[in-house]
């Protein structure tokens, strides 16, 4: 064997074996889940809206947020040739939120708080399909209601989503909605077109519609329209003279306006959005039932607020923190789709935590040091060469 091929059998072997060094080492601490345990926090606030109808009657509204989600269980299944594995996940989520209606047509002041916690899970069966559900139950009344015996809520959805391409895929899938403050129950349909690391068109009925535009890994500035709103439990309602002891408070509205999110590289993420509220309206209804407990099914009594409210500007803005690593996705075009469903639908019947398409995962080659053949010479002599 000449010299120059006994150095370069030397190298190759020193090369295998940092290689197997490096692959058993990432496998060793490649992380088991696809998605970070997740901490957001976010604030909305609204101006003063006139009647249309008595512009000397106006009505306000804020809301402060705290949700969560935390993978519970993740199971991946290995890749079989060119065909990717199925991926099942469970996720737990939470949101507390506490809201603020100011009326000045009614002397009685009010907090709303709103609490659920449950499940969500999702199947990516390959390349194309994902499956994704999830329960919430939930309480939304006033905070002095907290007290007795709150009413419980359930919502829930399902949706299927198909990856057709990195550039187009769509959803179907049903739920049960309190976010339209009528029906509880309505379809989800939603497409996208665009990649997500590009600019890109998302309509997803009946939550939102946005133009989202990457500007790199960090930073995404986004043109929305999303539809915001629910029913509360209110209690004592002081109105003109007289006291309702048992309110259904219903409010709708559509934020049109501009975002502009940023996440870093591991921790933190933050968003700023602002624009007009429009499409609005309140309904106070007094009910018969002292408990509020079936919201759709009870006798009303008297509806002695309904209005349409004149346009206003909102502010919106939050922090995300997330923990720990995540299993990178690589090539697997459903599992981007997978995250975007959690981040937009894992929290249920809110619609006003942190939006988010995640920028897909492009994963740099390794890198080895090149190791140049003066690097070892002076480790051999010339008469152990024979």
């Amino acid at each position: 064997m000449t010299k120059k091929k006994y150095y370069f059998f030397i190298l190759s072997l020193i090369s295998a074996n940092c290689f197997n060094a490096y692959s058993q080492e990432v496998k060793k601490d490649e992380p088991k889940h696809y998605i970070k345990p997740t901490f957001y926090i976010n604030r909305l606030v609204t101006g003063k809206r006139t009647f249309k109808t008595n512009k000397n009657e106006n009505y306000s509204f804020a809301q402060s947020n705290f949700g969560f989600y935390f993978p519970i269980y993740t199971n991946t299944k290995p890749n079989v040739g060119d065909k990717i594995g199925s991926v099942f996940q469970i996720i737990g989520t939470g949101n507390v939120s506490r809201a603020i209606p100011k009326f000045n047509f009614i002397s009685s002041k009010h907090t709303l708080v709103r609490t659920n916690f449950g499940l969500s899970a999702m199947l990516n069966t390959g390349t194309k399909n994902v499956f994704f559900a999830n329960v919430l139950p939930f309480i939304a009344e006033d905070r002095s209601s907290l007290q007795y015996k709150p009413s419980v809520r359930l919502t829930y959805m399902f949706i299927y989503n198909r990856t057709v391409s990195e550039r187009f895929s769509y959803r179907i899938g049903y739920a049960k909605t309190y976010l339209l403050s009528g029906s509880p129950r309505q379809p989800i349909l939603g497409i996208r077109v665009g990649k997500f690391d590009r600019f890109h068109f998302n309509f997803q009925y009946p939550r939102y519609v946005s133009f989202d535009w990457p500007l790199d890994e960090h930073i995404t500035i986004s043109l929305f329209n999303k539809v915001m709103g629910g029913i509360y439990g209110m209690r004592n309602v002081e109105f003109r003279g007289d006291t309702y002891n048992s309110v259904l408070f219903k409010r709708q509205e559509k934020l049109t306006g501009l975002e502009w999110d940023y996440k870093s590289d591991n921790l933190l993420s933050f968003f700023f959005s602002a624009g007009f509220v429009g499409n609005n309206s309140i309904i106070l209804n007094e009910v018969s039932s002292k408990k509020i407990n079936r919201y759709f099914l009870d006798v009303m009594r008297s509806n002695f607020i309904a209005a349409k409210l004149e346009p206003s500007l909102f502010i919106n803005l939050g922090v995300q923190l997330s923990f720990g690593k995540a299993k990178k996705i690589y090539n697997n075009l459903s599992m981007y789709d997978a995250i975007d469903l959690n981040t937009n639908f894992g929290n249920g019947d809110n619609n006003d935590a942190m939006k988010s398409a995640p920028i897909p995962y492009i994963p740099s080659q390794l890198k080895l040091k090149a190791i140049q053949l003066k690097d070892v010479e002076d480790l051999f002599e010339l008469e152990d060469i024979n």
